[in-house]
């Protein structure tokens, strides 16, 4: 089950376990990402625990704060302490731009690790919902937040190749940045990752595919809609 995924400089252990039914609030499943290093004769654990859809969703963010672990030895056989960089760990408030946001969506509470969060009414019951994160660095990398997506909507994972094609340059955005469009069985993805310097924003388009085909050019004007304080 485990995978390896580096840790203070070191190889890691990480394990991805997930309830068989609900079980926060008696409606939604767990999720639980550990990290286990052993250095010596002392283990090290990292966990993040949560609701499914959400621990899925910074499975990466995570994996990135893992990479940013210290191992502080202080003259011991075995690490004493470890520290973090928290910068790498949560996108900071100040960044929030300006957007033309549609008048149709209702912004909602995001959760701590969103920037923003949006609900997009369809026919019906239908609704959409709209992201957005920022991080900095890459967070894992186009082929990695790929991936991840498509585990979200029931696909499975590609090699590099497979996602390479599914990154498509974003019209009228800066040079490097992309957009992905992908179809499940019940859930459409729309998602465009933005490099900024030393930053990436992420945002990304998901529910029905009805919804998200009536939503896609709406949602990639919202993109380019942003500005910040200086304008830009």
């Amino acid at each position: 089950m485990a995978e390896t995924v580096p840790v203070g400089g070191k190889q890691a252990d990480l394990f991805d376990m997930v309830s068989g039914g609900p079980l926060i609030q008696e409606k939604y499943p767990a999720r639980i990402l550990v990290a286990m290093i052993k250095e010596g004769n002392t283990s090290w654990f990292i966990k993040m625990t949560g609701e499914d859809e959400s621990v899925r969703e910074q499975k990466a963010a995570f994996i990135e704060f893992l990479k940013s672990l210290t191992f502080d030895y202080s003259g011991h056989e075995t690490p004493a302490t470890f520290t973090a960089n928290r910068a790498t760990t949560a996108p900071p408030s100040e960044t929030r731009p300006a957007w033309e946001v549609p008048p149709h969506w209702k912004e909602v509470q995001a959760t701590e690790m969103l920037l923003a969060k949006f609900v997009v009414p369809g026919k019906g019951d239908e609704r959409a919902e709209v992201t957005v994160a920022v991080f900095p660095g890459k967070v894992g990398g186009t082929h990695t937040n790929i991936n991840r997506w498509r585990t979200q909507i029931g696909l499975p994972a590609l090699d590099e190749g497979g996602t390479a094609n599914l990154a498509r340059p974003l019209d009228g955005g800066p040079a490097d940045a992309i957009l992905v469009d992908m179809s499940g069985a019940t859930k459409r993805l729309v998602a465009a990752i933005v490099p900024d310097g030393p930053r990436t924003w992420f945002y990304k388009l998901t529910g029905p595919p009805d919804v998200i085909e009536t939503e896609k050019v709406t949602f990639i004007a919202f993109i380019h809609s942003a500005r910040r304080g200086n304008g830009g």
